[in-house]
């Protein structure tokens, strides 16, 4: 294992050699410093001459892209090779984009269309730049796990402000201003649903803070399973507080993609933890409904009125339009950025996707995805320490958990939603690209 030692315990964790610690800037650095900015900094807050870019994580994420730029410009061979499958599937998501962008200009936009076509190109390349730092950036296994420490982190440290505003029913970052930032007046941190306050931390909404959890908690689970070197409680801790606060997110679509993703995470957890798992399960549902009177009801009864609820029924309605918009420019749609509904609205990003991006881009984004997760489920099967063979399939298990909300909520027009999963996808090709190198003779 190049540039590490393993723990003489014997759990094939990894230890940083004196000769391979950081001392500068590195790509893990620079995403921890996007993470800040992406989730310490209320959604709502922006820079009012930049508009909707005007968020300093976007800014970050094109520092990023630039960053990337520059290096691979001035020691084109500096980068070891990376795995094909997500590298190819990211630039042809993004070059059908760009591409997209460019038939639209080409066949004339209005003025505000025009305006929304050129943030949503600046928005692409944030998230590409964050990606790319990602994907070539993280260069041991060592760093892999430090990366993946801090998602969780951040995603532990919303949950907990989520279930403060959950109890309380006060956001408590609604109120923060910064100097030269100005409020979007999008902003719905704690709304009520059922009779129960629906938090989202310091995202924009509730369905942008769900998206946060479906990804960060396998990946935390993935942790407290593997990463056996640390303390009991910081392993247990951060997916523990995610747990809960998704059991009181009243999101469905937080928990579909919770669901989904501990399916997935499931064949890789050893059998002597299902079973705890199961009785921590039960134990949650009863002090859940000692501590909470009538919440699981509401969480059943937002179930079973699936089909007949105004927010149900305002998705399925939309699709029938949405196609026939999107058969107006059926191959690359109509440029990303560019559908500004007055009267429908489109809580499916792959519906939007479809209209934007066209046929192509949907299904460009679709093979990153599953890219993304077949490099996860290959690190799990190639990983030579115990520790990676369970993260593996922990970050396939947050890609698929937080890439399915996108069937609920349009989630590129959401920053923290759209910049954690294009973070989990860089990480995850990251992590197929150390695993080879590090297993290879």
């Amino acid at each position: 294992m190049s540039g590490t030692v393993i723990d003489r315990a014997g759990t094939g964790t990894p230890i940083p050699s004196a000769a391979t610690r950081r001392t500068g800037v590195d790509a893990v650095s620079f995403l921890t410093i996007y993470l800040i900015l992406l989730c310490a900094i209320p959604s709502y807050l922006t820079i009012p001459a930049l508009g909707s870019v005007g968020r300093l994580s976007i800014l970050w994420g094109l520092v990023g892209f630039v960053w990337w730029a520059f290096v691979r410009i001035k020691n084109p061979l500096s980068m070891p090779s990376r795995p094909a499958g997500v590298k190819i599937a990211a630039w042809t998501f993004f070059g059908v984009m760009f591409l997209s962008y460019a038939v639209a200009q080409l066949q004339g936009l209005t003025s505000e269309a025009a305006t929304t076509a050129d943030s949503g190109l600046l928005r692409l390349l944030s998230w590409l730049g964050v990606m790319l730092v990602a994907l070539e950036g993280i260069d041991t296994s060592w760093r892999q796990l430090i990366m993946i420490r801090r998602v969780v982190l951040a995603g532990a440290l919303m949950a907990a402000l989520g279930l403060v505003q959950f109890v309380t029913g006060q956001s408590f970052v609604d109120a923060l201003s910064l100097p030269g930032f100005v409020d979007t007046g999008h902003f719905e941190s704690v709304i009520d649903r059922g009779g129960f306050a629906r938090s989202a931390a310091t995202a924009s909404h509730p369905l942008e803070y769900g998206t946060m959890l479906c990804i960060t908690l396998p990946l935390g689970f993935g942790l407290a399973l593997s990463d056996v070197r640390r303390h009991w409680f910081l392993r247990w801790a951060p997916p523990l507080v995610i747990l809960v606060a998704v059991a009181l997110s009243m999101s469905r679509s937080a928990l579909i993609g919770v669901v989904v993703g501990m399916v997935l995470l499931a064949p890789v957890v050893p059998a002597r933890y299902r079973l705890r798992a199961a009785v921590f399960g039960a134990a949650l549902l009863v002090g859940i409904s000692a501590t909470v009177p009538g919440m699981i009801g509401t969480i059943r009864g937002m179930f079973n009125g699936i089909g007949t609820d105004a927010s149900t029924t305002s998705r399925t309605d939309s699709a029938d339009n949405a196609l026939q918009i999107a058969l107006r420019d059926p191959w690359v749609g109509q440029g990303f950025g560019t559908f500004v509904p007055t009267e429908l609205i489109m809580d499916n990003q792959m519906l939007l996707l479809l209209i934007e991006g066209g046929v192509l881009g949907v299904a460009a984004f679709l093979a990153l995805i599953c890219a993304a997760l077949i490099a996860g489920w290959r690190v799990g099967r190639t990983a030579i320490t115990p520790r990676d063979r369970i993260l593996g399939p922990a970050l396939a298990a947050g890609v698929a958990a937080g890439s399915v909300t996108l069937l609920f909520f349009d989630g590129f027009a959401f920053p923290i939603a759209a910049s954690m999963l294009f973070l989990v996808y860089g990480i995850a090709g990251s992590a197929l690209s150390v695993t080879r190198a590090e297993t290879s003779p």
